[in-house]
């Protein structure tokens, strides 16, 4: 059941300290505001610490998540966070938009004892009052939830989603994106690059409308080259 917080922050609001924390909204969603000050650890990996490779969010936890990656992460069983550029090895798509975006996969919790952790990265904030949607860049398999609540994300082209949050509108609520990829043969290495992350005022289309606008969009194309071919 979605409870709306802003009674809370109302009430909140004697408390002028209190106030401010209420309000405030979410920062570093495209993920630009990192700053590469790499550490080695154990003179292997470059790792950033995440108040400067991604301020503002927070994590899963377990080994191998007290920093980012930079350049490369370890090719263990944990999980890994890295901090996505265009110095990142070849094998890595850079980038989806700007200078960074972040890579997070899942894996055990730690090396000896433990289960099977999805990671995930977070962020609680104010969703703007005029928001509709919750629009990403991303790849992998991947689930996008406010406040605990699933919003299922609808395809927008190319590594563009969103999904509608209009219930959650004028609310201080959680984002959370998971890598939803299972332990299995098929999926258990599938990393989630995610960027790009936006509240919009604009309404997502309706998965049967925007099915028709790309068959109208093909039907188009395909009598437009018909009639070139003609004699």
């Amino acid at each position: 059941m979605l409870v709306s917080v802003k009674p809370l922050c109302t009430i909140l609001g004697a408390f002028s300290l209190t106030l401010g924390a209420c309000a405030q909204g979410f920062i570093n969603l495209d993920f630009e505001q990192a700053v590469v000050q790499p550490f080695h650890d154990e003179g292997t990996f470059a790792l950033i610490a995440w108040q400067l490779a991604a301020p503002g969010w927070s994590h899963s936890e377990g080994s191998d998540t007290q920093g980012v990656y930079y350049r490369d992460t370890h090719v263990g069983t944990t999980q890994a966070y890295l901090l996505v550029d265009p110095l990142s090895p070849v094998w890595r798509p850079g980038a989806l938009e700007g200078a960074y975006s972040l890579y997070f996969r899942n894996g055990i919790s730690n090396y000896y004892v433990g289960g099977w952790v999805n990671a995930f990265v977070a962020q609680t904030g104010l969703i703007p009052a005029d928001s509709r949607s919750v629009r990403l860049l991303a790849t992998g398999i991947f689930r996008v939830y406010v406040n605990g609540t699933e919003i299922p994300m609808v395809s927008l082209g190319g590594s563009a989603y969103g999904g509608d949050v209009t219930g959650f509108a004028g609310t201080v609520a959680q984002l959370k994106i998971l890598n939803a990829a299972r332990p299995i043969a098929e999926e258990v290495s599938v990393p989630v690059i995610a960027d790009a992350i936006q509240f919009s005022p604009v309404q997502i289309p309706e998965p049967s409308s925007l099915a028709l606008s790309v068959f109208l969009g093909c039907f188009a194309v395909h009598l437009l080259r018909s009639r070139r071919a003609k004699p």
